[in-house]
This record gives structure tokens, sequence and C-alpha cells, in this order.
């Protein structure tokens, strides 16, 4: 399936909208040193043109791994929500924003159920967690 790079001519004019196709976020992630700080669980990220979430799913992506390649068990749960607090990005457009922030609470919640079994309550203190810092 081919990738959308913009919404519409019309946002492109008046925003400079384009998205970054998914080749590309993987290969200036990939850069060394910036490879490095997305397998660090604490290095803070900062996406100044978010748009709909590209690079910030996959710093978490990694980040996330990290978690479980790097730490204990009994530490994934605060090691994955300092891994999100370190995560930010600015973005103009509310659409785009909102798109960027379910896909990121969503990966958290889908990687949370994979790895622990259960799925998350939205009245658990972890859920409520990572959905503040989102």
């Amino acid at each position: 399936m081919e990738e959308k790079l913009i919404k519409s001519k019309h946002r492109v004019q008046k925003h400079g909208e384009v998205f970054t196709p998914a080749w590309m976020v993987q290969k200036m992630l990939d850069t060394p040193g910036v490879k490095e700080a997305c397998e660090n669980v604490s290095a803070t990220f900062l996406e100044p043109a978010a748009g709909d979430g590209n690079f910030l799913l996959v710093i978490l992506e990694r980040k996330l791994q990290a978690v479980i390649d790097q730490y204990d068990e009994r530490n994934w749960k605060t090691k994955s929500l300092i891994a999100l607090s370190s995560i930010y990005g600015i973005e103009f457009l509310e659409d785009n924003l909102e798109v960027a922030r379910s896909r990121m609470f969503l990966y958290y919640l889908d990687w949370y159920e994979k790895y622990f079994g259960t799925r998350l309550s939205s009245r658990s203190d972890v859920y409520q967690s990572a959905h503040y810092l989102i």
C-alpha cells in the first residue's frame, strides 16, 4: 500500500504540510547518535513538526523495545512510562495532533497487552499515566 504524503494541495500551500515516508523516518532514526538515543529510555526527543506522529511513533517503538531488552520485567511499567515521558511533539494542525496522540496511545496499549498478557483497564494507574503523558 502506498503511503499518502499529502492530504490536500490546499494544506501544502497553506501550512507546508508534507508527511515523511516511513522508509525515510527509519533511515533518519538509524543515523549514528540518533539510533543510540532511540535506545536510551530517558533520552529526550522533540519533534517540532509532528504531523500525524510518524517520527514520534517509531521513536516510541524503539524506546519500548529498549525497555524489554535492557530491563528486568519488574521494571517495565515504570521504564515504559519514562520512555513515553521523554517524547515531545509540536503540531499546529489539530486533526494531525489528535491522530498522533491516538497512534501513540494505541501503540502503547497494544505493547502493554503483548508483554503483560492483559489489556490495561482505563481505571488503572498505568493507563491513566500513559493517557496523561500523551
